[in-house]
């Protein structure tokens, strides 16, 4: 799953194992966690009967490394209106994240969108100039469009290279997740003069709310909601380019210092 597009391969499908491989090009202080979870996602989407996810929780237990694992799913509950799976990523006969997915068809019910848009919130512009990045691998899978980044928060645009079709809602959902996992450090970061910590993520809670297939930017909007105590606290939404949302969640993080 080096590009997004790359399907999982299954030893058996009936058991839900999945063989899948994490590719050093998602490495940010090793793999990225919500690269990771879209892993897991993706395999999800393989098993499930229904054609979209709903909802993500997931726990990172332990640092993962590049290189041959493994996704084990089970269905918790399985209903026509929603389906219930919990699945581990492992390595080495060892738990790395573990995760609780719904997934669903897709239905008629009311609509609305009531969620106001981010206040940093910037009309695309693919000739704006590129921010600088960091030297990781991670940062080489995207295009993007600078926007407005500011204490506690961090807001821009994205788009995946090499350009990927988004055939179904489970990758259009693991664009989303990759993007909520990762830029709410960035956020904390840019609230403080050049802090000597690192942020791993202790979890990860996603929801889907519509399909975004037919965008291939995506605008993220991140915030570093509170620090304390030694933790992190986020939140982050993801947006078309139409300005309608896509995906919203956040997530808990350890703050610990930083160790060359």
């Amino acid at each position: 799953m080096g590009n997004l597009n790359e399907q999982s391969a299954n030893t058996d499908v009936s058991e839900g194992v999945y063989k899948i491989e994490i590719h050093k090009d998602w490495e940010i202080w090793g793999p990225n966690g919500g690269y990771l979870a879209a892993c897991i996602l993706r395999a999800v989407g393989s098993f499930s009967e229904h054609a979209r996810p709903i909802s993500y929780f997931g726990q990172y237990l332990r640092v993962a490394k590049f290189g041959d694992a493994e996704v084990h799913i089970e269905c918790s509950k399985r209903g026509r209106a929603a389906s219930a799976y919990s699945a581990k990523l492992l390595q080495d006969g060892k738990v790395m994240l573990q995760a609780m997915i719904w997934t669903g068809p897709e239905g008629e019910g009311l609509s609305h969108q009531y969620f106001p848009a981010p206040k940093h919130f910037t009309p695309l512009d693919e000739n704006a100039e590129s921010p600088p990045v960091g030297p990781f691998a991670f940062w080489e899978n995207f295009d993007i469009s600078k926007s407005k980044t500011g204490d506690g928060y961090f807001s821009q645009w994205y788009k995946y290279l090499p350009e990927i079709s988004v055939p179904d809602a489970y990758i259009d959902a693991a664009r989303s997740l990759i993007l909520i996992d990762t830029m709410q450090w960035p956020a904390a970061w840019n609230a403080h003069d050049e802090p000597a910590y690192v942020a791993p993520s202790l979890d990860l809670s996603v929801r889907f709310h519509c399909n975004g297939q037919n965008s291939q930017w995506l605008y993220c909007d991140a915030v570093a909601d509170i620090g304390e105590g030694g933790l992190l606290a986020g939140s982050a939404s993801v947006w078309d380019e139409n300005g309608k949302l896509i995906a919203s969640g956040g997530s808990q993080s350890l703050c610990l210092p930083y160790k060359a």
